[in-house]
C-alpha cells in the first residue's frame, strides 16, 4: 500500500472487501440474571483513488451482565477490548499493561433504568469512549477545484468519557399520546478528532505554518497547497442539554396528526484554548496562522442551541408535512478562511484571504460570514398521495421562504427547491 502518497498508485476505481466474523453467547436466569459475551472479527482491504491501499484487521472480545430488581430497577456493566491494526506498520491502540505497551484498548461502560411509576422513566450511564480515525480522516488525498484534502499519518485515535441523566415520561390526555424525555450529558475528549483549514506541503502533506516553510515550498518550484486535513485537538469536552416530545393526537380514525419535537443545547469547550491564545498572542510572522477566528473558549463549527420540528398529518391517503429547523449561529471556524478578531486595519493575513477568496466592490470572504453568521430558521413542506398500496407521490418545497444562510465560510446552502417524488414497491 501507499499510505504516504495515495495517488501515486495505479487506482482508478473504488473497490473494497470486507470479511466479517461474529460469535455471541447469551444466558438468562430466572432471576432477572442475563450474561451476554463473545467475539468480532473484521478485516478490510481497502482500494480507492481518494485513501490508496490499505488493509485492516478490527477484533474484539467483549461481555455484559444485566440484571432486573423487582420488575423497576435495570442495572447493566460490561467491557469490550478492541485490537485495530491498519497495513503492516502501524497499531492503533497503545494500552499498557505492567509498565509494558499492547495493542488492545479496553473500554468500560454501565448504567441503569429505573420505573418510577407507569410511563415514568429515569436512566442513567457512564461509559468510556474510542475512536480509530477512518481511512478517510487517516490517508484522504483529493483536490476539488483548487482546494485540497491532505491526508496525515499522525492523527491518533479518539478517546473520551461520557455520562447521562435522563427522565423519560408518558402522557395521555384524550386522543393525544406521545413522551416527553429531558436529559443532561457530559463528554470530554482526548486527542478529540477535528479538521483545519491551511496551507500544506505538497510532497510530505504537511501542515505549513510559517512565512519560512511557505517561502520553502515556494523556493522547491512549487506553491503550497490549500485545503483541509483531519489532526488532534488535545483536550475538549461538550455537555448540554436535550428536550424532545413526540406522540400523535387521532382526530377520528381517518385522521391522525403526529409530531416530534426536539431542543438541544451544547457547550462545546476547548479545555486548552486559554493555554493557546497565550501562545498565539505572541506571534510575530505574519504568516502563522491561529487556530480559529476568534478567542473564545469553543471548538469549531458548533452551534449552542438547535430546534427541530416534524409535524406529519395524515388523512386517509393524502398527508401533508412540515419541518421546521432553528440554529444558532456558528461558534469559530478557521482563521485561513475567517478572522472576527477586530483590528484597527487589515493585517497581512487578510490581504491573502482577498487574494485567495476574492474581493467583489469591498465584499470579502470575512465581511459576508460577519454579516450571515446569524442564527437561522429553515422551513420544509411536503405533500402527497398514496396511489396504490404500491405506489406513492409526494411533491416537497424545501427553504420555503428562500433562506440565504451558511453553515459555514464558502458553504451557502440551497436556495428554495422543489422536488416530485414517485416511489414505486416491486
Amino acid at each position: 500500500s501507499n499510505a504516504i502518497n495515495p495517488k501515486a498508485d495505479p487506482v482508478t476505481i473504488d473497490k473494497n472487501y470486507t470479511y466479517y466474523l461474529d460469535y455471541q453467547f447469551n444466558k438468562k436466569w430466572d432471576n432477572g440474571t442475563q450474561i451476554t459475551a463473545g467475539a468480532t472479527y473484521e478485516h478490510m482491504r481497502s482500494t480507492s483513488v481518494t485513501t490508496g491501499n490499505h488493509d485492516s484487521d478490527n477484533a474484539a472480545l467483549f461481555f455484559q451482565y444485566d440484571q432486573r430488581f423487582f420488575d423497576r430497577l435495570s442495572v447493566s456493566a460490561g467491557m469490550r477490548a478492541e485490537y485495530y491494526r491498519v497495513d503492516d506498520f502501524l497499531r492503533e491502540a497503545d494500552t499498557k499493561i505492567f509498565g509494558a505497551k499492547v495493542p488492545v484498548k479496553p473500554i468500560f461502560r454501565a448504567g441503569l433504568n429505573y420505573q418510577l411509576a407507569d410511563y415514568s422513566f429515569i436512566r442513567a450511564s457512564f461509559g468510556q469512549g474510542y475512536r480509530y480515525p477512518s481511512l478517510t480522516e487517516k490517508y484522504a488525498r483529493k483536490d476539488i477545484g483548487g482546494v485540497g484534502v491532505f491526508p496525515n499519518n499522525e492523527v491518533k485515535a479518539e478517546k473520551g468519557v461520557n455520562a447521562e441523566l435522563g427522565v423519560k415520561q408518558g402522557y395521555k390526555f384524550g386522543n393525544l399520546m406521545g413522551f416527553f424525555d429531558v436529559a443532561g450529558f457530559y463528554t470530554q475528549y482526548t486527542d478529540m478528532i477535528e479538521f483545519r483549514f491551511g496551507f500544506f506541503d505538497p510532497n510530505s502533506y504537511a501542515y505549513a505554518n510559517s512565512t519560512q516553510e511557505i517561502l520553502g515550498i515556494i523556493a522547491k518550484g512549487q506553491m503550497p497547497g490549500i485545503g483541509a486535513q483531519f489532526y488532534n485537538v488535545s483536550k475538549a469536552r461538550i455537555y448540554g442539554a436535550e428536550i424532545s416530545t413526540n406522540g400523535f393526537y387521532n382526530f377520528n380514525p381517518d385522521t391522525k396528526l403526529s409530531y416530534n419535537l426536539g431542543y438541544v443545547f451544547i457547550e462545546p469547550e476547548d479545555i486548552d484554548y486559554k493555554e493557546k491564545n497565550e501562545i498565539e498572542a505572541q506571534y510575530n510572522d505574519p504568516l502563522r496562522a491561529k487556530e480559529k477566528s476568534n478567542d473564545s473558549k469553543y471548538l469549531k463549527y458548533r452551534q449552542k442551541h438547535t430546534v427541530k420540528g416534524v409535524l406529519d398529518l395524515q388523512w386517509k391517503r393524502l398527508n401533508l408535512g412540515m419541518n421546521v429547523t432553528w440554529k444558532s449561529k456558528m461558534l469559530a471556524v478557521d482563521y485561513l478562511m475567517v478572522d472576527e478578531r477586530e483590528k484597527e486595519q487589515p493585517d497581512a493575513m487578510e490581504y491573502i484571504r482577498q487574494l485567495l477568496y476574492g474581493n467583489i466592490g469591498g465584499e470579502t470572504l470575512n465581511t459576508y460570514w460577519k454579516e450571515k453568521n446569524t442564527d437561522y430558521c429553515v422551513v420544509d413542506l411536503r405533500a402527497g398521495v398514496k396511489i396504490t398500496k404500491d405506489v406513492s407521490f409526494q411533491f416537497m418545497i424545501n427553504n420555503l421562504f428562500n433562506k440565504e444562510y451558511c453553515t459555514r465560510p464558502m458553504l451557502v446552502l440551497a436556495p428554495r427547491t422543489y422536488v416530485m417524488q414517485l416511489n414505486m414497491t416491486f
